[in-house]
């Protein structure tokens, strides 16, 4: 039998042993997601700090069970261990995908896949530790590290009286936000939430190479304004933005981040005379004034994908972050048509909804209800001084780190509401 035959026979004798631990769906998630770190620090060439990140500690689904993985430039190793064994207890399987000497099973062996036993038992009491502070939820994920910007909202115009909208401000702001990040050197991404410009198609001519400037991918969610460009235009704009689709997933690092579009209801986002923007036209005037113009819906059948992927996140193991231009809770003038009908799905998804994150409210806003924390990030195109933040997520806890007007603050997760 090869090398692929025996270590395939490996794998396949541990999964069997753990289907009565109900830990094969924790196991596939975790070592999903350090495949993913490895593979996108592999594409990058930056292989020197492979062993820096690649990095996941994972809850068991039972409640009282840890597996840990880590990845480094020689490949993945995974080790289970039980909450209360003790720390420095000895993994009840251990294995490896790479090449090297010391694979083996049931912590026997000098080494796994290039590091000693007593570096990868650290790895497995620190998901002891994890999985003592998380409790029975049986959602974990690994540290996962980004960068969020929103409402860079330009244009070559003015200020109108009374406001303190600085439009030409903004690509200045943004290169700098965009640099500091660069410069942190650990981010696997950055966030924007939406309205990259505040009108016209020529707009994203100037915004669109800043966020190029990014040296990690650059992930975005499409606001009310980035539609302001000519009616046989408004189809492009995911284009615009290097948007997969209108509403999309991102796995990483252990998380799924759930990318999505409050315009799919709106008057604005479809071109003049079609028949989503007359549907949209016929709830607002139906609404007595209720419904703002410069809001939109995510509707029915966004709402269906919604609940379809947080089922699967459950079933993986994974936690969710939720991103929008548009707020949903706390109620303000800024929330979509249908939040009612959102903070109603959401509500008995405690534990696999860390946060929804959004923009649109320049002034920002923070609230937490049924444990899941909403926070409105400040809007870059206000005021002279910049807004963005750095953001860490862990298995218990996001640590949110602002810059200029952005406000610092821990959500912990599950807790409160």
């Amino acid at each position: 039998m090869g090398v692929k035959g025996r270590r395939l026979r490996r794998w396949r004798g541990a999964v069997n042993r753990l289907r009565g631990r109900r830990l094969v769906n924790t196991v596939v998630a975790a070592v999903a997601a350090v495949a993913a770190v490895v593979n996108e620090r592999r594409r990058r060439a930056d292989r020197s700090r492979l062993e820096e990140v690649a990095e996941v500690v994972v809850v068991g689904i039972d409640g009282n069970a840890v597996v840990a993985v880590k990845a480094g430039g020689r490949g993945v190793m995974m080790g289970i261990t039980e909450v209360g064994e003790g720390v420095g207890s000895i993994p009840l399987m251990m294995t490896s995908t790479s090449e090297g000497e010391g694979e083996g099973e049931g912590g026997r062996g000098a080494g796994v896949g290039g590091w000693s036993r007593a570096a990868f038992l650290r790895v497995v009491s620190g998901g002891v530790v994890a999985a003592e502070r998380v409790g029975a939820s049986g959602l974990g994920g690994g540290v996962l590290r980004f960068g969020v910007l929103t409402d860079c909202q330009y244009a070559d115009v003015d200020t109108p009286a009374g406001s303190k909208r600085l439009y030409r401000r903004s690509p200045q702001k943004l290169a700098d936000a965009i640099a500091h990040c660069n410069a942190m050197g650990d981010l696997e991404f950055l966030l924007h939430l939406g309205d990259a410009v505040d009108r016209g198609e020529r707009s994203y001519d100037v915004v669109r190479p800043i966020f190029r400037s990014s040296v990690v991918p650059v992930h975005h969610v499409a606001g009310n304004h980035d539609y302001e460009i000519a009616s046989h235009l408004k189809a492009q704009v995911p284009m615009l933005l290097g948007m997969p689709a209108a509403h999309y997933r991102i796995e990483r690092g252990g998380w799924r981040l759930l990318m999505l579009d409050g315009n799919a209801v709106s008057t604005f986002a479809w071109p003049e005379g079609s028949v989503e923007r007359r549907e949209a036209e016929g709830m607002m005037a139906a609404s007595s004034g209720r419904l703002a113009g410069y809001n939109g819906a995510m509707g029915a059948k966004q709402l269906e994908w919604l609940r379809v992927e947080l089922e699967s996140a459950r079933e993986a193991g994974v936690r969710c972050l939720l991103c929008c231009h548009y707020p949903v809770w706390p109620v303000d003038g800024h929330v979509l048509w249908d939040a009612e009908a959102v903070v109603e799905v959401l509500r008995p998804w405690r534990g696999v909804v860390a946060a929804w994150f959004n923009g649109h409210n320049h002034a920002g806003n923070y609230a937490v209800r049924d444990g899941i924390h909403f926070l409105n990030f400040k809007g870059m195109v206000e005021e002279e001084s910049n807004s963005y933040a750095r953001v860490e997520c862990y298995a218990d806890r996001i640590e949110v780190t602002g810059f200029g007007r952005e406000v610092s603050r821990v959500l912990r997760i599950g807790a409160g509401g």
